[in-house]
């Protein structure tokens, strides 16, 4: 029978599985047209806003997939080649992260070397964050309908899932290889994984959401003891 902190792994990578799948329809990014209207932009959809400082304002969308028709704003910018098929790497990335949270959980309640857990956890953590790097970077020179736009990632619905996400993968890998940690330490430790991502997000943006999953690496790892904790089978 798996111990109660393999459970609450497989529970951690389990949720995180279930937040990457969600995340990908929700907007991740945004800027505004010279002409006023606004866009909003997922991994798999471009929306046009086109009164946005209405309630319910009417929107035009199209979809990153399959767009080919010669009026479709989601169509490939003039020598946007190269950025088009990154954007259209993400959503892979994000369902094999996905597919990575799931193999993790398995491991974490089934004997396995700490090797591959520590490997499959930290995929499935960077799996996701890679996917929102190629977002910020490709969408606006990849898409003719962000041409004239000042459009950046956002701390949008979709993009909070998936910093989520990574903090629960974190947490998930931590439980599994530091057997040591106490009952306290340990929750200290995984709310700082948790909550620290979204004050760095407030207050540095993207690069404070960066600097703070690596300051709660570190105050986990200082938590945990020393790495001589580390299994070789599942506790």
């Amino acid at each position: 029978m798996p111990r109660p902190r393999s459970t609450l792994a497989a529970l951690l990578f389990l949720f995180a599985a279930l937040l990457l799948v969600a995340s990908p329809p929700m907007g991740w990014g945004g800027g505004e047209a010279v002409d006023g209207t606004r866009y909003k932009l997922s991994p798999l959809q471009l929306s046009h806003v086109l009164k946005p400082h209405q309630t319910v304002s009417p929107t035009e969308n199209c979809r990153i997939y399959g767009a080919d028709t010669p009026d479709n704003r989601c169509r490939m910018a003039a020598g946007g080649e190269a950025a088009f098929a990154r954007l259209r790497l993400v959503y892979p990335l994000i369902l094999i992260g996905a597919s990575a949270c799931l193999f993790a959980a398995l491991l974490a309640l089934f004997q396995s070397p700490w090797p591959l857990r520590l490997g499959t956890g930290l995929c499935a953590a960077l799996l996701p964050a890679a996917a929102m790097m190629l977002f910020a970077f490709s969408a606006r020179p990849a898409l003719e309908g962000l041409a004239h736009t000042d459009f950046g990632l956002a701390a949008a619905l979709g993009t909070m899932l998936l910093i989520l996400a990574i903090a629960l993968t974190l947490g998930g890998t931590g439980l599994m290889l530091f057997p040591g940690l106490t009952r306290g330490r340990r929750l200290a430790a995984l709310g700082a994984l948790l909550v620290l991502p979204f004050v760095g997000l407030r207050f540095g943006g993207w690069p404070g959401v960066a600097a703070a999953f690596g300051l709660g690496l570190l105050i986990f790892i200082t938590l945990s003891g020393p790495f001589r904790s580390l299994p070789q089978t599942n506790s």
